[in-house]
């Protein structure tokens, strides 16, 4: 809607900056939404087969198959796989000084109700190119559940 436009160009420009789909990107995504998943055999290191779904895409190291996309056709759960390349390619790569946080962030920094392990994602901010204090924005998305997401927005200045 123009609202929708108008509110995005306001804040992070996701859907009013130049698309960043490839001509591949776009053809694999429109195959994956009808085809079936497409299976290989592995065997692991004790001997036993297992099928593992095989990859259509790849963004920023993290594969998307056929059922990741199948989801959003079929209105249901979304994955974790499925946000955290939204939240790299149309949110990180396309808007400067924002960075997100993995789906699995909250999960390892809260250990039960009301504690925290700051051990387990002290690293986490490594990767950003200047640290933390120079984002402008940096999101984290939450899992509620496996019922609904959640996205906390922290400003560090």
């Amino acid at each position: 809607s123009a609202e929708a436009a108008e509110a995005d160009s306001q804040h992070l420009g996701l859907f009013t900056k130049k698309a960043t789909l490839t001509r591949n990107d776009k053809r694999n995504i429109k195959e994956a939404f009808d085809a079936p998943p497409s299976l290989t055999q592995q065997t692991n290191d004790d001997g036993t087969v297992i099928s593992v779904e095989t990859h259509v895409m790849q963004i920023r190291g993290t594969g998307l198959t056929r059922s990741d996309f199948r989801r959003l056709k079929e209105r249901v759960w979304i994955s974790d796989n499925l946000v955290h390349c939204f939240l790299k390619k149309y949110v990180e790569d396309m808007v400067d000084s924002v960075h997100c946080f993995g789906s699995h962030f909250m999960n390892r920094l809260l250990i039960d109700q009301g504690e925290y392990n700051y051990q387990n994602v002290r690293g986490w901010g490594r990767r950003i190119r200047g640290g933390l204090a120079e984002l402008s924005v940096l999101y984290v998305p939450i899992n509620v559940g496996n019922t609904h997401w959640i996205f906390i927005r922290v400003a560090p200045q």
